[in-house]
């Protein structure tokens, strides 16, 4: 499997496009730019329709998360209270590797990436908070680069 590490393959691609400021929106990359994907819903639905839920506040507070989401469309929590989710992503797949493994020029380039497109994000959801009752305030994401988050070995694509 390609590694985000030094050398080569899946690495040495992203630091020629970075190198050469090609970084071009691959699919890989605009998954990760959530400010548009909500632009884009909120076109088509409106924004008391849209429940956002970051990851890390769903493994937190799962119980909470589970009463906030059945009361939000509207169901009865009851049978999600016990759900057990799984923290980490065991499913094998072709480009995967671990948050250690990545160089960390590779995960500084990738900040500088991602880090207008979160800004915005928190920018939308501060500006356009939906149902306050249901729709909790949506925290920062974690530096990714950060050595304690990188030794946790989180995985990421």
């Amino acid at each position: 499997a390609p590694m985000l590490g030094k050398g080569g393959g899946l690495a040495g691609m992203l630091r020629e496009k970075m190198d050469k400021g090609r970084m071009r929106m691959d699919m890989t990359l605009f998954q990760g730019f959530y400010d548009r994907h909500l632009e884009d819903w909120w076109k088509v639905w409106p924004r008391e329709q849209t429940l956002v839920i970051a990851y890390d506040t769903l493994m937190k507070n799962t119980s909470d998360t589970m009463r906030r989401v059945a009361a939000f469309i509207g169901v009865d929590p009851g049978p999600w209270l016990t759900a057990e989710l799984p923290h980490t992503n065991e499913r094998p797949y072709a480009n995967k590797v671990s948050l250690r493994d990545v160089d960390p020029d590779i995960c500084r380039r990738l900040q500088e990436v991602y880090q207008p497109h979160n800004l915005r994000l928190y920018d939308l959801l501060d500006n356009t908070p939906g149902q306050p009752a249901i729709q909790p305030p949506f925290p920062r994401f974690k530096d990714p680069c950060r050595r304690d988050e990188r030794s946790k070995g989180t995985s990421s694509t």
